[in-house]
């Protein structure tokens, strides 16, 4: 189970992690965001290297906005910044809606849990749903990758030997306190 958790995150989600631009129009949310979700791409990996491209647009696409204005603004202000330096008017915090990643990773362990109950791979719920949730704190999530509806129709059909690999990095999280730090 525990190898279900790192499978499912993929990785954390880091402050300057960045996908692929054949995926630069895709993106949860409005046009805004999805401005948003590519400038930060353009700006953190394309410019700054601070990760592939494709790992970007894999942690940021699934990302869903509070605010158009703040995101336009971010995205405006990373045109004129610096590497290592923050960009003025990128308040994250401000930026960035967790509550849709939050209840997406709640349905998801709910997913994960009733096709291993199906598939007989687990004994009950209470257990699976802790060996699910270990080291995942669903409340931490501010990401659902693109390939998470696919993931679910997948997880509700018939059973396998491993999850769906489009289940693979569905949720992306941040360490404790960050997205309030920034």
């Amino acid at each position: 189970m525990r190898m279900l958790l790192g499978w499912l995150l993929g990785g954390a989600l880091l402050a300057a992690a960045c996908g692929d631009d054949e995926d630069a129009a895709q993106g949860r949310g409005s046009p805004a965001c999805q401005d948003f979700q590519d400038a930060i791409c353009d700006f953190g990996a394309d410019r700054c290297g601070a990760s592939s491209r494709a790992e970007c647009d894999q942690s940021f696409q699934g990302i869903e906005c509070k605010s158009d204005a703040a995101a336009t603004a971010c995205a405006n202000a990373l045109n004129a910044a610096t590497c290592g330096q923050p960009a003025s008017g990128c308040d994250l915090g401000a930026i960035i809606d967790p509550q849709p990643a939050i209840t997406r990773c709640e349905t998801l362990v709910d997913a994960v849990c009733d096709h291993l109950m199906k598939c007989s791979q687990v004994s009950d719920r209470a257990t699976c749903e802790a060996a699910t949730t270990n080291g995942l704190n669903c409340t931490q999530a501010v990401s659902a990758s693109l390939s998470y509806e696919r993931c679910l129709e997948q997880l509700a059909g018939a059973c396998g030997t491993s999850l769906p690999s489009s289940c693979q990095g569905a949720i992306r999280v941040l360490p404790a306190g960050v997205l309030g730090m920034m």
